[in-house]
């Protein structure tokens, strides 16, 4: 499963992300060391979110997601969405993000769950 799953992660495919026109990304360090990287589309989905394991529990992870919300806050979007792993779907759940279906499999990546949190914006 995750050798299917890091299949798409070329280096060519990764460096197509992080020029794209239409997302923005962040990175979180800890000592001055890249730990973590999220990724935004200005559609308002959440396209990655990753952390070295060594890096979890730290309040990272928040931090990135709330940098992703506020950004898409100012972007004037309603809401913000995602799929997410069985793994990280507790994660998404304590932020607030509802799941939209119940779950789907989606054939190399295992399960995944769509989610999505409104924002509030008008």
């Amino acid at each position: 499963m995750i050798a299917a799953w890091l299949e798409n992660k070329t280096e060519d495919n990764v460096r197509s992300w992080l020029t794209a026109a239409d997302s923005m990304g962040w990175i979180a360090e800890l000592d001055r060391q890249p730990v973590g990287f999220s990724m935004l589309s200005q559609r308002g989905e959440i396209l990655l979110l990753y952390l070295v394991p060594e890096a979890l529990g730290r309040g990272l992870g928040h931090r990135l997601l709330q940098t992703m919300e506020n950004t898409a806050r100012e972007l004037k979007l309603p809401c913000i969405k995602l799929h997410a792993t069985r793994g990280a779907r507790t994660f998404y759940a304590r932020h607030e993000y509802q799941p939209v279906d119940i779950e789907r499999f989606n054939l190399g990546e295992g399960l995944e769950f769509e989610m999505t949190k409104q924002l509030g914006v008008q």
